[in-house]
């Protein structure tokens, strides 16, 4: 140990780098060592203090602008909320899970509406609003309702059942989700232009900034480009461009800067990329408060509050039950990039109607991560790290670079309408979806330890056309008559698992007509111990495509 304590001299990167290329016995340590991502961010196998100097907007301290260490001071830095999201279609059923979630953690609650009932609860009324939310305390839970193209009729529903339940305008917490750029993204339809659209949200904002402070009135949603298979900075690209284009539309409704970005939140995805979501997280706020400071905010209005969810994406349909550590590391991800709500989508949630089990387990993840890993008792854990600082630092310029890009094509809602938003998300998908293709980006239980014989777990069947019945004739939320005022190509929800999925559906078909799934025979010659790896590796290859191997042992 010499006098500083260290039990090795000190190395330098340039000296780790020079002993790595010696080892690496003339391999390009490029090609080995360095990673870049589908989106082309560069990732380096060894960060120290000179990638990341102190003098950046990452340096300031939790607190303060431009927050990317977190909104909150040290004094006054609380916990995230766990908010869920309920889609059960059965309003009865839904009710349940709902109740049950609330006596044990949950702590605000998010209700997807739909007539229909493929997409959500199939509360039309305000009566079945009203039943639904029964249970619930109102003066304490803070409840968010998405009626998709119809949010005007979700809030005002929401607002009677305020109304009827005596809850004061002044104490009612909560908000609509309204998300019209969104919508038009995931239907690839309006059912009247953007742009009235847009003034109706406003419209709004502007009655719950003026009687309800404790209502956020839309969502800044980057969840159908996240899911279309976006890169982390285009996803902040179109947070910010998505933003800007809500802030002018509420400024030219009469709402100052900072009652506008009050009616505004950011809800985002986080997946199994852990460090980039992150970062991904911590540059949203940063690049939040630039732009807000460049248009003449003052610091209330530069703290973007942001809503996490576990990442649809990489959900699967097989081997279910790894979903559950996908949505642990997404739940891990939001928690130390300083999300203020998390949601956690069940792990059977692709398989049907998720029950009680699913929502159990989706509350519990989060529960396990708080008041036993004690991810909150540290406020902004990355700050400091090498790595996660210099990636905060870098995707804020190439998602800023990608806003700029946004608005040089006329904005947001231009850039839906000729496709050169999803074009641009296109070129990066495919190259993932290579990388997946050709199993150098595993996906666990799908194209890497895929189990043929597994039995998928039951959910809840649902017999939608007896709850339509059932549903009042004069609904609140009845569908738009007519035509859509505007169609694009909607944003497809990419699965990473899909391409596989489709294999393993063909097997399963043939087994189900046929009486067997396609086989392949494994000629192993030699001892069990020269062929078992080789066989092991030839049968998990296989069985990915669908295919069952015999002769493995």
């Amino acid at each position: 140990m010499d006098e500083t304590g260290f039990m090795f001299p000190p190395l330098d990167k340039d000296q780790w780098r020079a002993i790595v290329e010696k080892d690496l016995k003339g391999a390009d340590f490029e090609r080995k060592l360095v990673k870049r991502t589908p989106s082309g961010l560069v990732i380096q196998p060894l960060y120290t203090d000179r990638d990341w100097p102190h003098a950046t907007m990452g340096g300031a301290p939790p607190g303060t602008a431009p927050y990317t260490r977190g909104v909150d001071a040290p004094d006054a830095a609380d916990s995230w909320i766990i908010r869920q999201e309920y889609v059960h279609p059965d309003p009865r059923r839904a009710r349940e899970i709902i109740e049950t979630d609330l006596a044990h953690g949950v702590g605000e609650i998010a209700l997807r509406l739909d007539p229909d009932g493929r997409q959500g609860i199939m509360a039309t009324s305000v009566g079945q609003l009203e039943d639904l939310l029964a249970g619930v305390d109102l003066d304490r839970i803070p409840v968010y309702v998405q009626g998709g193209p119809r949010f005007k009729a979700a809030s005002e529903m929401l607002c009677a059942v305020w109304e009827r339940r005596g809850v004061d305008p002044a104490k009612r917490l909560g908000g609509y989700y309204i998300d019209p750029l969104a919508i038009l993204a995931i239907r690839g339809a309006l059912p009247s232009d953007p742009e009235s659209q847009l003034s109706d949200m406003a419209a709004v904002a502007v009655e719950a900034s003026a009687t309800m402070p404790g209502v956020c009135a839309a969502k800044i949603s980057t969840k159908p480009y996240h899911n279309a298979g976006a890169g982390p900075e285009q996803e902040l690209g179109f947070m910010l461009a998505t933003g800007l284009t809500y802030l002018k539309t509420m400024d030219a409704a009469g709402l100052d800067l900072t009652a506008a970005a009050g009616q505004l939140h950011a809800c985002m995805s986080a997946g199994t990329d852990f460090f980039r979501d992150i970062a991904k997280l911590r540059a949203a706020r940063t690049l939040w408060a630039r732009m807000l400071e460049a248009c003449g905010a003052d610091a209330k209005a530069q703290r973007l509050s942001i809503n996490t969810r576990t990442s649809q994406r990489v959900m699967t349909r097989r081997d279910p039950w790894v979903n559950i550590l996908r949505a642990t590391t997404g739940v891990f991800a939001a928690a130390i990039g300083g999300s203020n709500t998390i949601t956690t989508t069940p792990h059977d949630a692709l398989l049907g109607a998720s029950g009680e089990f699913g929502h159990r387990v989706a509350r519990n993840i989060q529960i396990l991560l708080r008041e036993e890993s004690h991810l909150d008792h540290v406020i902004d854990p990355a700050g400091g790290c090498w790595h996660l600082e210099s990636l905060t630092d870098a995707l804020c310029e190439r998602g800023w670079d990608f806003f700029q890009r946004i608005e040089a094509e006329g904005g947001m809602i231009e850039a839906l309408k000729s496709g050169w938003a999803l074009a641009r998300i296109d070129e990066v998908h495919s190259k993932r979806a290579g990388a997946i293709a050709t199993r150098k980006r595993p996906i666990t239980g799908v194209s890497e330890f895929p189990f043929l014989g597994e039995k998928m777990p039951e959910v809840e069947t649902v017999d939608l056309q007896t709850l339509r019945d059932a549903c009042p004739a004069d609904s609140d939320l009845a569908p738009a008559p007519g035509d859509p005022a505007i169609e694009i190509r909607a944003f497809p929800v990419r699965r990473l698992a899909e391409p596989f999925e489709r294999l393993r559906d063909a097997s399963d078909d043939a087994a189900a007509t046929r009486g067997r799934r396609p086989k392949a025979f494994l000629a192993n010659l030699g001892p069990v111990a020269v062929h078992t790896a080789r066989a092991s590796f030839a049968e998990n290859f296989l069985n990915a495509g669908g295919i069952e191997a015999i002769g493995k042992s």
